[in-house]
């Protein structure tokens, strides 16, 4: 265990002054209470995401990451498989801000390879990140958190949900040096948050007349809209929702040791791993 320690704790015990600052684009899909496994429906509910970062390189081999970045996530029960789901008839989308920080591990460079090769890595982290789920109601978008389709806030129910919430991070890249000090990387995340009303969608149906009483008709109406009784399962309150993100990216290296990144520096020499 204590070498297992030791070897955790390399990374940050470097004096190295490495940096990169990079932009990125690609796409982010939802997976949660109304999403579904055909291809078709995550092809058709992925959306736009944009994302700048920064990292520190505490050596060759390991890096702390931190990132904001924008996208939007949507879910409709339309494109789901089964009946009843269908039937249900629930929809959302959110737009989604998130901020980061994340430990990289360059796998080509902690085995010493040479710089000038394409190698993968990999990533784990946490973000933070700010969702509001929308759905249309007579041809206008309607935020769903303040009706309570849940009975949030009546009495005897949860208190709303909170719009802020945290998500783990973890995820694969691909790494290709197009010239000296800049890298292109193509990364693959996965996002478990802590919430699971991404979707505004996470426990039980209330009555339409116990929910027009206490919070409104539009709740009513948009909460359960194929009139189940209180207390009928109306998602999967036992998981969390999810989304993916998929980014090809630009990152250029800063800093007074950025020589050591050269795309033509001699390769591997056969040596153990040296890279802290």
């Amino acid at each position: 265990m204590k070498w297992l320690l030791v070897f955790l704790m390399l990374p940050f015990l470097s004096q190295a002054q490495l940096y990169d600052v990079g932009i990125g684009v690609g796409g982010a899909v939802y997976a949660g209470d109304l999403s579904s496994p055909s291809l078709e429906a995550y092809v058709r509910q992925s959306h736009a995401a944009g994302q700048i970062s920064a990292a520190y390189y505490f050596s060759n081999a390991y890096s702390l990451r931190g990132h904001l970045m924008y996208s939007k996530l949507s879910g409709d029960d339309q494109f789901g498989v089964e009946d009843w789901q269908v039937q249900r008839d629930l929809n959302f989308e959110t737009s989604l801000m998130e901020v980061g920080v994340q430990i990289e591990a360059d796998f080509g460079r902690f085995f010493n390879l040479p710089i000038g090769i394409s190698y993968p890595y990999g990533f784990i982290g946490m973000t933070v990140l700010h969702f509001n789920p929308m759905t249309y109601y007579n041809g206008s978008k309607i935020a769903l958190q303040p009706l309570g389709t849940e009975g949030q806030g009546m009495q005897g129910y949860d208190a709303k949900y909170s719009l802020m919430t945290t998500a783990f991070n973890f995820g694969l890249g691909y790494k290709y040096p197009v010239r000296d000090y800049v890298d292109l990387v193509f990364s693959l995340a996965w996002r478990r948050t802590a919430t699971d009303y991404l979707d505004d969608v996470s426990k039980n149906y209330v009555s339409r007349e116990e929910l027009s009483a206490n919070n409104g008709e539009i709740a009513a109406l948009l909460g359960n809209k194929i009139n189940r009784e209180t207390g009928r399962v109306r998602g999967g309150k036992y998981s969390k929702d999810w989304y993916g993100v998929g980014l090809i990216s630009l990152r250029y290296y800063l800093g007074k040791d950025r020589k050591r990144m050269r795309r033509h520096k001699p390769g591997y020499t056969g040596s153990c791993p040296s890279k802290f």
